[in-house]
């Protein structure tokens, strides 16, 4: 064995030892490290949807009872409705067939040499007629879902933004008495120079939102305001407006989605923009507007398999931990990295991981650290949800996940003689590409009736506790009276 082969030896052997990791949480103290509220955890859901009117009708399924209860199963949420498909949406009142698939030439000409960047991009403009706007938010007002629509920033005229056709839309929103959460104008600016060949200056957007704002003040006060939203900080082009994603869908492996070192990456960028706004004397808070776990519409497979789990259920723990306000999931419906298949309807794990954190974890955040730090085990803790009345205020929740390929211990040295409730996400049939998820060794679906199943059945275990190789949990702690989670802290919410 050369010395090559021996080194690959000791670091394998690094990564299958497994040992006991201590977790501790500070609980002497009154305050949370940050604070998120209800709707912390939000969907996507991409405007090209009115593109065709099947998948309106066909496959989205407005009025489907499956749908809508699997959406009213991540509600409170925000629905974020944009993506690149935004910026060539225009409105019509009029309920037309004719008017639906309208398309006229681009607005500006693409530029060639970037041709790669749009592969699967229909860049063709399209109409979206009240019909459509009137049951999309007849669906959201049914599931308890809040509407954050994205304007089409590529309305323009000599050099600024045109604002008509959102007015119309406003309008008519106004006159039917639907009510918005927020509203955004464009998406990812920093890439319009590869997306049509028009580059838009920060600050001409800055006037552009400056426009916006004014019409929003007399027709929509009190609403969300949103944007620039951009990619990748950690480009120079992109801090001037203001990762979402890790890796590309195109090229991933299954690895990808349990290397600390790629998970590692997301929590720089996050700094960047806090420390961008700290800068810039700014207290706006920043949200993730549409991320998952793989660029180009997510990773075949995989980002809608039980290991992109990981990769998600992380990104919640980092964001929550360093302060972003909203993280958006793209998507609710659509592309590789879905919550919901496109055809059938039926969940992917990332649903029910989703389902499952908006039922155990709360808003307060606590600080925890582990006595390793290789970044195999990540753990992460806040005060437990309460709304449902499972459990009393001054619980606490810990989630997080075990990358390494054997059994883990996690001993919790404040809680050592409490019970704890243990709810442990496994794979289905498939291992880490299964597409179903075991909750304590039951797989996860809708009942007979066709209702969301009750997750509140834990495996009441004592510290230290097993969690077996490449799997997620969440590890509740009933009695642990700790003074942060005995009340509820005051969300500051975004809204102005």
């Amino acid at each position: 064995m050369n010395i090559y082969a021996i080194l690959l030896f000791f670091q394998k052997l690094a990564i299958c030892y497994a040992g006991t990791v201590r977790v501790t949480v500070q609980v002497n103290t009154s305050m949370p490290i940050q604070n998120v509220g209800p709707h912390f955890v939000s969907v996507a859901l991409e405007a090209g949807i009115f593109r065709e009117k099947r998948k309106v009708k066909h496959n989205f399924k407005f009025r489907s009872e499956t749908m809508q209860t699997l959406a009213k199963g991540l509600s409170p949420s925000y629905i974020r409705m944009g993506g690149t498909s935004a910026d060539f949406l225009t409105f019509s009142d009029e309920n037309v067939e004719t008017v639906r698939n309208t398309s006229w030439n681009l607005p500006y000409e693409m530029v060639e040499h970037d041709a790669y960047f749009n592969i699967g991009k229909d860049l063709n403009n399209y109409t979206m007629t009240a019909s459509m706007w009137d049951e999309t938010l007849q669906f959201m007002k049914t599931v308890g879902w809040d509407l954050i629509f994205d304007i089409n920033v590529l309305k323009r005229e000599n050099g600024k933004w045109e604002p008509s056709n959102a007015l119309m839309l406003m309008k008519y929103t106004i006159s039917k008495g639907y009510k918005l959460a927020g509203w955004e104008l464009g998406n990812e600016p920093n890439d319009f120079r590869k997306l049509v060949g028009l580059p838009i200056t920060p600050d001409t957007l800055g006037q552009d939102f400056v426009t916006l704002k004014g019409f929003l003040d007399n027709y929509f006060p009190n609403t969300l305001l949103l944007g620039p939203s951009t990619t990748q900080l950690s480009h120079k082009k992109a801090r001037e407006y203001f990762t979402d994603y890790y890796i590309d869908g195109r090229t991933a492996v299954t690895e990808d989605f349990i290397n600390p070192s790629i998970l590692d990456k997301l929590a720089p960028e996050i700094k960047l923009g806090n420390s961008i706004l700290k800068q810039k004397g700014s207290k706006k808070k920043i949200w993730l507007g549409e991320t998952s776990s793989a660029f180009g519409g997510g990773a075949p497979g995989l980002s809608n398999a039980y290991v992109a789990g990981f990769m998600w259920l992380d990104k919640l723990g980092v964001c929550a931990k360093l302060g972003i306000d909203v993280v958006v999931r793209q998507s609710f419906y659509e592309g590789h990295y879905a919550m919901v298949d496109y055809d059938t309807v039926t969940p992917f794990p990332d649903y029910w991981l989703t389902f499952a954190y908006k039922n155990f974890v709360g808003g307060n955040v606590l600080n925890v650290t582990l006595d390793q730090t290789k970044g195999y085990v990540r753990m992460y803790a806040h005060c437990t949800n309460t709304r449902s009345g499972r459990y009393e205020a001054g619980s606490v929740t810990f989630y997080g996940m075990n990358l390494m390929n054997t059994t883990v211990q996690i001993a919790l040295p404040k809680f050592h003689d409490h019970d704890l409730h243990l709810y442990l996400m496994e794979p289905g049939d498939g291992g880490l590409t299964s597409g179903s998820v075991k909750l304590n060794g039951v797989e996860l679906s809708l009942t007979e009736t066709g209702s969301l199943p009750n997750i509140y059945i834990p495996k009441t275990v004592r510290s230290p506790v097993k969690i077996p190789a490449q799997t997620f949990m969440f590890l509740v702690v009933p009695s642990a009276d700790v003074s942060a989670c005995r009340t509820d802290q005051i969300y500051k919410s975004s809204v102005p």
